[in-house]
């Protein structure tokens, strides 16, 4: 029972890998599409991560893969246009964190729902019990992946 199993866990595995890729690259087709003209693709991902939670400049930086006097200029593009603002540190004054302002936030969450109405067009076509599939199945992976 076991080979029958890790030979399942092993296919699901690679068609997640597979996937899984093919479905975020039509998320951020959406996104840049939605966002095309009010923002750069690395502003809409710095914006995207801002939404879950205050960060710092060095954490955005390591996690968007440039130097951090380069994330700096692109939050300073960020704050000019209101989206973004620096707030201090609770417990330490030399930190200084980062969250979407009320106009950031607003800005994101509809470019979010463009691209949402986007997939939802895909999805239009999917019969009504594979849909009901895929809600199980994106239960199970939010479990698994939270």
């Amino acid at each position: 029972m076991d080979e029958l199993e890790d030979s399942i866990d092993l296919l699901i595995a690679r068609d997640l890998i597979e996937v899984v890729p093919r479905i975020m690259h039509r998320v951020r087709v959406a996104m840049r599409t939605m966002a095309k003209g009010q923002m750069t693709i690395a502003q809409l991902r710095i914006l995207a991560r801002l939404h879950h939670d205050v960060f710092t400049i060095t954490y955005l930086a390591e996690w968007q893969g440039v130097s951090a006097p380069a994330m700096s200029k692109m939050i300073d593009v960020l704050e000019k246009k209101l989206w973004v603002e620096r707030i201090p540190h609770s417990h330490d004054r030399r930190q200084v964190g980062l969250k979407l302002t009320v106009e950031g936030r607003k800005v994101f969450l509809n470019i979010r729902k463009s691209a949402k109405a986007r997939m939802a067009e895909t999805l239009s076509s999917v019969p009504e019990s594979e849909k009901a599939l895929l809600v199980q199945a994106f239960k199970v992976l939010s479990g698994l992946y939270s």
